[in-house]
């Protein structure tokens, strides 16, 4: 199959070629897109919120806090650049935890749905991980 794709793009020269190679770039980038979405509206879900709060940037930002028993004011830090390098995956770390994820393998998913989300959003969503709200804390521990 390869060969015979190899030998269907090889004859092509100059712009040809070259549309081929947009083609491929822009469907790969297409369905990591569609990867990210899918799997975060199905992570939001598995999460008992609605999936379409997924789609708007800020607040996806907050409804994980929510869903990590976390203050909403960790929303702030992670809208300032290079600031956001660290908060974003202390959050994505916290939201793992919610579904069963024991320190290691919640590290791995907050730094993978941060660095890279098409792989790691479809596998939250999509894989054997289970809901499970955190225990109701009368004191957050907003910055340990």
């Amino acid at each position: 199959m390869l060969q015979s794709a190899i030998q269907t793009v090889l004859p092509l020269q100059g712009e040809a070629a070259g549309m081929v190679v947009v083609f491929v770039v822009l469907a790969l980038f297409l369905a990591a897109i569609v990867g990210i979405v899918a799997g975060r509206w199905y992570a939001f879900e598995k999460a008992d919120r609605p999936g379409w709060t997924s789609l708007i940037p800020i607040y996806r930002v907050y409804v994980k806090l929510q869903v990590a028993d976390k203050s909403g004011w960790w929303v702030l830090p992670a809208m300032v650049p290079l600031v956001n390098v660290v908060v974003l995956p202390k959050i994505n770390y916290d939201f793992a935890k919610t579904f069963g994820m024991d320190g290691a393998t919640a590290a791995i998913y907050g730094l993978g749905l941060f660095f890279l989300p098409f792989v790691f959003w479809p596998l939250l969503a999509f894989g054997d991980y289970s809901y499970e709200p955190p225990a109701q804390n009368t004191v957050h521990e907003d910055w340990a």
